[in-house]
């Protein structure tokens, strides 16, 4: 099975800190450990973790790109580095289920698409994700 990166820093003084690389090595852990193999990395440098996903150019890109190739799986870091804040992350989760997307969480081993939207318990915990992050950033 094949799969996209996505990693994001909010700051782009982040770019040369260890932000893309902690992420990228994260995300490599646990593809291999799926079986995955990374096809592509998107990288969004200096996209706030509060700005909405049709707004962050890589992001749109990466969905274009899987709309028409058929790789239907996403692997971030961790859900801080998807959004930060909770109504993004939630209306993400959701588009990118209803787009039959499959996005993993590498510090949870999570299947988060399948997780939200087939038992009520991880949903809440995945909202609850959320909300601490957008608590931690304020």
């Amino acid at each position: 099975m094949k799969a996209f990166s996505y990693l994001r820093v909010s700051d782009i003084s982040q770019v040369k800190g260890d932000g893309f690389d902690r992420q990228r090595d994260a995300i490599a852990i646990e593809a291999k450990r799926r079986g995955i193999q990374i096809s592509r990395e998107f990288s969004e440098k200096g996209a706030s973790g509060e700005m909405l996903w049709n707004k962050r150019p890589v992001f749109q890109e990466m969905i274009d790109e899987i709309l028409g190739n058929g790789v239907r799986t996403i692997i971030v870091e961790n859900l801080t580095r998807l959004a930060r804040a909770y109504v993004i992350q939630d209306a993400i989760i959701v588009y990118l289920a209803s787009k039959s997307i499959t996005l993993i969480a590498a510090d949870t081993n999570e299947d988060i698409t399948a997780a939200f939207h087939g038992d009520p318990m991880k949903k809440a915990m995945i909202q609850m994700q959320a909300v601490f992050s957008e608590l931690e950033k304020n």
